[in-house]
């Protein structure tokens, strides 16, 4: 296709090029054309400065006879001031051409705080920048913006993210001044802190390993095996069946039986009305009970059946009904969330007004209060995660039921311990 150049002084250019020419090749034609050298041409488009080199005539939106505008850059126009900052607080300042690559800043740090270019991760905007052929001006860096440095390590993230914690929280370090002292002293420094955090860990392994005929330890295995098979099964299950793992409220509804106030839960798959004695009790209908009714309830579990009131009224809305059998149709309404008798409505309970031991809060304590894994030192952990932890001088049922607490995060584990 065919475009035209227009410089700063008027004159005009014609390129015959490909749509699919990248714009570093069409600085080439330019040069050949105008004598600019690339390095000093601006060129935009449509009033919009073009700058990424990569980017193909087509992919910046320009079409056949259109006309880019070339300026030729200042010797001072891109000079800008930048920061780097450490993660010591550490600041350094550099002045750089904006249209210096990323690979050749590195050079340029190092000399300045000593970390090799190899070990530099730097960030812009909380973006980690990787392209070492972009500019800083493609970054979007300008005047006196700040970069973050980081030393890389060989440590796992967690590893790093331990030290972090360890520098951040005096507490801890006073702790592991007592406990392990040459770790502590290691905290500044991430290759010898992670170096070491590794040696215990294969300790651990390697106590581990020495252990591996145990029986208890063969169990131990087994189990957490056996608890990985039912986190996938689990795992697939919630992603087939989500609707099983929802909480669901019971349906309760205000009654009254012998003028007593009573809370009924609706089941309308029941057979029989059944009623506690206590319940009995305070409704004043134990003189009613047919002791000769009586026996064992079998089902889930078994329960004492002591006898059976033949008839009683109990009053619903505004009928009073027989419990014994149904004299009218009964419609369970989820949509108006209420038991419609005879075109009434009767509305169920909310969660609040149900008895306590149907409450969703209390079932979920009774849950909470059942033995964990942890109280018998098995995990579904990582061991490394445990290890780690262990290595702080924890113990591995106490390391285990700190990441239960933090959903497995190892920083936050330790600082639970250590705060």
């Amino acid at each position: 296709m065919k475009i035209a150049i227009r410089t700063e002084t008027g004159e005009l250019h014609n390129l015959e090029v490909d749509s699919q020419i990248e714009l570093e090749n069409v600085k080439a034609l330019i040069e050949a054309e105008t004598g600019t050298p690339p390095t000093e041409q601006i060129i935009s488009h449509k009033g919009q400065e073009m700058t990424d080199l990569k980017r193909t005539l087509e992919q910046y939106g320009v079409k056949q006879n259109e006309t880019l505008y070339l300026r030729k850059r200042s010797p001072t126009e891109d000079k800008i001031r930048i920061a780097i900052t450490t993660e010591m607080g550490d600041l350094h300042n550099l002045e750089v051409d904006s249209q210096i690559e990323f690979e050749s800043i590195k050079p340029l740090i190092e000399a300045k705080t000593g970390i090799p270019s190899s070990e530099q991760t730097i960030s812009y905007n909380g973006q980690e920048m990787t392209d070492p052929k972009r500019t800083l001006k493609q970054y979007g860096i300008v005047q006196d913006e700040i970069l973050y440095l980081r030393r890389r390590s060989s440590a796992p993230m967690h590893v790093e993210q331990m030290r972090q914690a360890l520098l951040n929280d005096p507490r801890m370090q006073h702790h592991l001044n007592q406990t392990q002292p040459e770790l502590a002293n290691a905290a500044n420094d991430p290759i010898r802190f992670a170096t070491l955090i590794q040696r215990m860990m294969q300790r651990q392994q390697e106590i581990s390993l020495l252990n591996e005929e145990n029986e208890e330890t063969q169990r131990r295995i087994e189990e957490e095996i056996r608890m990985e098979n039912v986190m996938a099964n689990l795992d697939a299950a919630i992603e087939s069946f989500p609707e099983s793992f929802a909480q669901v409220t019971m349906l309760y509804i205000d009654v009254k039986v012998n003028n007593h106030p009573v809370k009924a839960f609706v089941d309308s798959g029941a057979q029989e009305t059944i009623m506690s004695p206590q319940c009995a009790e305070n409704c004043g209908i134990m003189r009613l009970v047919d002791t000769r009714f009586n026996g064992v309830a079998v089902g889930v579990g078994t329960a004492k059946i002591l006898g059976k009131v033949h008839r009683f009224p109990i009053q619903v809305g505004e009928y009073f009904l027989e419990c014994s059998f149904i004299i009218m149709e009964a419609c369970i309404d989820l949509k108006k969330n209420a038991l419609i008798i005879n075109g009434n409505e009767i509305p169920f309970l909310p969660e609040h007004e149900l008895p306590k031991k149907a409450r969703i809060e209390e079932m979920n304590e009774d849950i909470r209060h059942e033995p964990s894994a942890s109280s018998t030192g098995q995990s579904r952990y990582p061991e490394e995660n445990i290890n780690v932890l262990i290595s702080m001088g924890i113990s591995r049922v106490e390391a285990i039921k700190l990441l239960d607490a933090t959903s497995g995060n190892v920083e936050m584990a330790a600082s639970l311990y250590f705060g």
